[in-house]
């Protein structure tokens, strides 16, 4: 490749592919790079957190939508674990529902976050099962809109 000196007095490379001096090739992704390992460098990591056994004033067992409409709840002793913020503050991926979730709930736009984790659920039957849980959550709201998304195995 031939090179020229650039305005900074350093070397450039000639492009063959688009004939300029100094013009890198944008970042390309692998061909199997999913979305989530994309924007993986934007999501923050959460500490795990145990359901007690016995439910206090201090927790709530929120009711979790399943794909099939059932209601359930956390199983008692279990936890969440692997619990991540994917979007909203502290990310740069913006909450669409953002100012939904606003009006139907209040507290404020800028501090709503939408977390996944895994955890054990009851099923009706006695069934217990572990899944992909995603939520919304604002520290003066709560979580709210609670759905299975993947069911792990």
């Amino acid at each position: 490749m031939a090179k020229k000196i650039g305005a900074g007095g350093k070397p450039q490379e000639y492009n063959e592919q688009n004939g300029q001096y100094g013009c890198r090739q944008p970042k390309k992704f692998k061909q199997n790079t999913s979305y989530s390992e994309i924007l993986a460098a934007d999501i923050i990591q959460l500490p795990d957190e145990t359901f007690p056994r016995s439910v206090g004033a201090k927790w709530a067992n929120y009711e979790i939508e399943l794909a099939d409409g059932e209601i359930v709840r956390l199983q008692e002793g279990s936890r969440l674990h692997h619990k991540e913020v994917f979007a909203g503050k502290g990310t740069k991926i913006p909450i669409r529902e953002v100012d939904r979730l606003v009006e139907k709930y209040g507290g404020k736009a800028e501090n709503w976050q939408k977390i996944k984790a895994i955890g054990t659920i009851e099923h009706s039957n006695g069934e217990i099962e572990e899944i992909e849980i995603h939520w919304y959550e604002e520290p003066q709201i709560g979580r709210v809109k609670l759905k299975e998304k993947k069911i792990r195995r």
